[in-house]
């Protein structure tokens, strides 16, 4: 028995040789088929949803490795926002107690300066003057 597949001639004997033919043929069509998508939960076989093939076992390394990059990402800048707002914090407090003591120095200064301008021997108009400026 004689069966023309395209422009193949196949000799085959019985029907079932024919069958067995056209199985193996589509089936290493579909083997060598490119996957959409690949999906664990359509192996059947798995229970486990462990990879079965080194391409599933790549795409699960790869997701895996992206979400750990993700979560490292989101932490860092959690943890870099955080640290703005305890630099701002310190920096506002730093600020707040920077203001009294400027404001505790501040007589003392004025009241040596004055003494200065007195012992140059400057007129009191010119004191008087330096006093409103410079506080």
């Amino acid at each position: 028995m004689i069966a023309v597949e395209g422009k193949q001639e196949i000799f085959v004997t019985t029907l079932e040789d024919l069958e067995w033919r056209v199985q193996s043929q589509t089936a290493e069509k579909q083997y060598h088929r490119q996957p959409e998508s690949i999906s664990l939960a359509s192996n059947t076989n798995n229970r486990n949803c462990e990879p079965t093939t080194a391409g599933e076992a790549r795409v699960l390394h790869s997701a895996a490795y992206a979400r750990n990059a993700e979560e490292k990402v989101t932490y860092l800048n959690q943890k870099l926002k955080e640290e703005r707002r305890q630099w701002n914090l310190m920096q506002a407090a730093k600020t707040l107690n920077r203001e009294p003591e400027a404001e505790e120095r501040k007589p003392p200064r004025r009241h040596k300066l004055v003494l200065e301008l007195l012992r140059q021997a400057k007129p009191v108009s010119e004191i008087e003057e330096f006093v409103r400026k410079f506080g």
